[in-house]
């Protein structure tokens, strides 16, 4: 394995490392909400970009997931409607046989 043949002067090293500063990120307020953001970006608070909204903000994504959360609760307890009924047939049977099926089709 190569080893370098001379130690390097301080100097030298110190020019070299010169470049690895790092900078801090440049920030401005958001004008709707007062947030920090990156320049040129939509506010990750609010949601918007140059006075209009764009992006959903924390506060709606907060409200899907616990609307989602009570949906999937609903569904487990088995209160949710379906748009059709079970009398004929169930869901988790019917994948396997749909499976089964096209197994024995590719087989063919």
């Amino acid at each position: 394995m190569p080893v370098p043949k001379k130690r390097l002067p301080s100097s030298r090293r110190d020019r070299r490392r010169s470049h690895h500063a790092l900078k801090a990120t440049g920030t401005v307020e958001c004008p709707s909400c007062g947030a920090d953001t990156l320049p040129h970006h939509a506010c990750p608070a609010c949601g918007t970009y140059k006075g209009r909204s764009v992006a959903e903000g924390q506060a709606s994504k907060d409200t899907k997931k616990a609307e989602k959360k009570a949906f999937l609760k609903r569904a487990e307890e088995g209160t949710e409607e379906h748009d059709h009924d079970h009398e004929d047939h169930d869901h988790e049977t019917e994948s396997k046989k749909d499976s089964k099926k096209e197994k024995k089709e590719d087989k063919k």
